[in-house]
């Protein structure tokens, strides 16, 4: 285990690269799952209720490409799942939020994994992470002092706005403040 863990912060952005080695014949079964999910996303709908998440994605690697000299060709002895993603807070907070909102997404995509102790309890989640994700050199966050709640709020305001900007243009002082009123305390969970 690292003492201390790898700060990947960019604001209240974090970004994490975590890599699990599993057995070929696992991958093949990971291959499947990530078909069926695509094909049938209402079965990913738990992992997009967590709002902390910005993005995150999976990528199976099972072999190394070769650029050409001075790269030598490599050969993996095993296949590996890479997760990376982009989410509000720290990582330890975010694991949390994997193991108790969606366990059984989290031992269906990491459980074929070596060594991979389960999504609960989440302490035991959290080290195994500690132990298996990697610096990241570089990550892109467009706001990163905004949360993904915040953006998501923020646009629902700017769409909520842009109908009552219509909408007011005819009409008159009375109409308009009555307008006003009710667009301000509907958008009181928003500001």
């Amino acid at each position: 285990m690292r003492s201390r863990p790898i700060d990947n912060s960019n604001g209240r952005v974090t970004a994490m690269t975590l890599v699990t080695g599993m057995p070929r014949w696992q991958i093949i079964r990971q291959r499947v799952v990530f078909g069926i999910v695509h094909r049938l996303p209402f079965l990913s709908k738990g992992l997009q209720r967590l709002a902390i998440l910005q993005i995150g994605w999976w990528t199976i690697l099972s072999r190394i490409p070769y650029n050409g000299p001075p790269q030598r060709r490599e050969r993996l002895r095993s296949r590996y799942l890479f997760f990376e993603a982009n989410f509000d807070d720290q990582w330890d907070t975010y694991i949390d939020a994997f193991g108790l909102k969606i366990p059984s997404n989290v031992d269906r995509m990491w459980g074929a994994g070596w060594t991979f102790p389960g999504a609960r309890p989440t302490t035991n989640a959290c080290s195994y992470v500690d132990d298996h994700q990697y610096p990241v050199d570089h990550f892109y966050a467009a706001y990163p002092e905004a949360s993904t709640k915040m953006r998501i709020r923020a646009l629902r305001l700017q769409e909520r706005f842009e109908a009552f900007q219509a909408e007011a243009n005819d009409l008159d002082d009375e109409r308009f403040e009555a307008a006003y009123r009710q667009f301000v305390r509907a958008s009181q969970a928003d500001l």
